[in-house]
């Protein structure tokens, strides 16, 4: 039979080295835990705070979130989610204005974020002279990390699914003021509503409320509309606010 030994034997061969070692890993691991804990609480403390901010923006205009996937597609999801939220006749025909601007086949609807992200770089590399002195970046490589799934949308982005869709988008901004993204060169066929968090960097949709839900609303609420008129919003001041030429301020009502 194989000889055995004692825990307490195998321990005491353990050097004081050895054991300073193994209780510096313990601490780390507890502090590594607790740090998470931490930050998750912290996110949540944010969102919470930018849930506080955004809730009364919804409430004015007769609007309720649906929440996107949190995976760094959340942009394209939420525009996607929008069109496909308008009413059928509206969404056939902006869908058939992207679709010859894109030169595809009528019968292909934009229903996955990948592909109206894969179409808007194809966009991009056929515009270059009109959206590449809005990027920061080198030209190639801005092309080649907005072609990766999970990479966020930004600004231009919005601008070009804006003039695609010929939709306006209206981004209601958590602590700061909102945004309106016309189609530029073209006048809007409909507005998708959209919120955006900054400091969380994530999209969702704000779709309007059920009829049943209108009617629980205050008299004073505005309901948005589907068409081209939007309630008055001031130009995005934040750091990466849109180009002059691609965003313009809403007149006040």
């Amino acid at each position: 039979s194989f000889p055995t030994r004692r825990s307490s034997d195998l321990a005491a061969q353990i050097t004081p080295a050895a054991r300073c070692l193994l209780h510096q890993e313990e601490e780390d691991t507890r502090l590594a835990i607790e740090h998470s804990l931490a930050s998750h609480a912290a996110t949540m403390d944010l969102r919470k705070d930018d849930q506080n901010s955004i809730n009364p923006k919804l409430l004015k205009d007769g609007l309720t979130e649906q929440e996107m996937p949190r995976n760094g597609d959340c942009q394209f999801a939420a525009v996607v989610e929008g069109i496909f939220d308008l009413p059928p006749d509206v969404r056939s025909q902006v869908h058939s204005v992207a679709q010859q601007q894109l030169e595809k086949e009528a019968t292909d609807e934009h229903r996955d974020p990948a592909i109206l992200r894969k179409d808007v770089v194809a966009y991009l590399k056929a515009n270059r002279s009109e959206f590449e002195p809005y990027v920061n970046n080198s030209w190639v490589k801005y092309l080649l990390s907005m072609s990766k799934k999970g990479h966020y949308g930004d600004h231009v982005t919005l601008a070009i699914m804006a003039k695609l869709f010929h939709t306006g988008i209206h981004v209601l901004v958590a602590g700061q003021d909102d945004m309106y993204i016309p189609p530029k060169g073209c006048t809007a066929l409909a507005t998708v509503w959209l919120i955006y968090y900054p400091i969380q960097q994530h999209y969702s949709l704000a779709k309007r409320v059920s009829t049943a839900i209108q009617c629980a609303l205050p008299e004073n609420a505005n309901l948005p509309h589907s068409g081209n008129s939007v309630r008055s919003a001031k130009r995005h001041k934040a750091e990466n606010k849109l180009p002059d030429c691609i965003v313009n301020q809403v007149q006040k009502s």
